[in-house]
């Protein structure tokens, strides 16, 4: 409702003009928030890190979750609400407009919580008349979404805005070819260790699936590559920038 977003844009002005400084997580951010809210006090850019949990594992430690769960590998895995920003319906648009046999030949599984204030991705499979290759988990419990990870083949991030975007980070710790969104902070997390498209264009969505789906040595140097990068995202790093940030705060440093 406006009236949520009027107060949700005053209580974030205030807290800004209050602070001696500011962390946030992303380059984007930084510069969002410098272009929206003038005069802010410095703003220093700490990235996520992902958790040890998340790294590649055998068939035989995520094949029972899958089994359990009722997923048919190879999978295409997006791990997302169902929020308008995360642009599902473009997503299935372009899962739709795949080659049947190509689709029929995968499963596009959706992991998070559903909104019901929109749209729920299963019906719009329905209503695309691809709900066979599609299977909507709903919140799945930490330990599955991590062997739902290494499970996928293939993990896409269709955003149209991200602050930082943590399921791209931790689909490439686990070992997944990753085809995300080029806007936002998703560029700055995937760099060039996974595939980016125009969010926009549902074709261009389609094409980088169908790229990956369709060469096997592409996804395996991908998700070698992912893995390489994620693991530069560690919790310690970050915790150190935000040291360096309150300590130079406290100081008056900036």
């Amino acid at each position: 409702p406006g009236w949520r977003r009027w107060s949700y844009r005053c209580m974030v002005w205030d807290a800004v003009r209050r602070s001696v400084a500011v962390v946030v997580s992303s380059r984007a951010t930084q510069r969002d928030l410098e272009r929206l809210i003038p005069s802010t006090p410095p703003v220093s850019v700490a990235p996520l890190g992902v958790d040890a949990a998340f790294h590649p594992r055998e068939p035989e430690v995520w094949g029972p979750v899958a089994a359990r769960l009722g997923l048919r590998p190879p999978l295409v895995l997006c791990v997302s609400t169902n929020r308008p920003h995360k642009n599902l319906p473009r997503l299935l648009r372009a899962w739709a407009s795949l080659a049947p046999a190509r689709r029929d030949a995968w499963q596009l599984v959706f992991a998070g919580p559903v909104d019901p204030r929109w749209e729920d991705p299963l019906e719009t499979a329905l209503r695309l008349s691809v709900s066979a290759s599609v299977r909507r988990l709903g919140q799945v419990a930490e330990e599955d979404l991590a062997a739902l990870y290494a499970a996928a083949e293939i993990c896409v991030v269709p955003s149209l805005y991200e602050g930082f975007g943590l399921p791209a980070l931790e689909a490439m710790a686990s070992g997944a070819a990753v085809a995300a969104s080029k806007r936002a902070a998703l560029p700055e997390v995937v760099g060039e260790a996974g595939l980016l498209f125009d969010p926009s264009d549902v074709g261009a969505i389609a094409v980088a699936l169908e790229t990956l789906m369709d060469d096997p040595a592409w996804r395996r140097r991908l998700g070698a590559a992912g893995r390489q990068r994620a693991a530069t995202f560690t919790w310690q790093r970050t915790a150190g920038l935000v040291r360096e940030a309150l300590n130079q705060a406290t100081r008056g440093d900036r």
